[in-house]
């Protein structure tokens, strides 16, 4: 709801402040409301409470589609579909969303284990063996 407010109130402010002949402190308190803004209860991540895997072996993207929990995700996330402007039908879409030198702070990861509170967490979609196949896949490198 803050977010609507600064949306509307912000571009007033500052086209007031522009036609101002008085030139007021107006820029100052914008500049402090936008980055007070950052600050809103809608953070874009929480405490993860799902376990990090341990992990053996390498995993490929190929072990994921073989996954039969794939096939719940591109109900959804697909060419056809993409919702979220996602489709995890390709290695290519999917690497995109994935941060090999920090497999914890992985979209994908934090999406799938229920870390990323912003709208559209999937561990309702998935499982803990899903869960960590992603993660081991993401720390393995993120090969296809």
């Amino acid at each position: 709801m803050l977010q609507i407010y600064l949306i509307i109130l912000i571009p007033i402010l500052f086209l007031w402040n522009c036609n101002s002949k008085e030139k007021d402190n107006t820029l100052p308190l914008v500049a402090l409301i936008a980055t007070n803004s950052n600050s809103s209860s809608t953070s874009t991540s929480k405490t993860c409470t799902t376990p990090v895997p341990t992990c053996s072996g390498t995993k490929t993207f190929q072990n994921i589609t073989q996954n039969s929990t794939h096939a719940t995700c591109v109900s959804c996330h697909s060419s056809t579909s993409g919702y979220g402007n996602f489709d995890f039908n390709t290695y290519n879409n999917a690497i995109t969303r994935i941060n090999t030198s920090s497999p914890s702070n992985s979209i994908l990861w934090q999406k799938v284990a229920s870390c990323y509170s912003s709208v559209g967490t999937m561990s309702v979609h998935s499982n803990s063996t899903f869960n960590d196949l992603i993660y081991c896949w993401i720390a393995s490198g993120g090969g296809q």
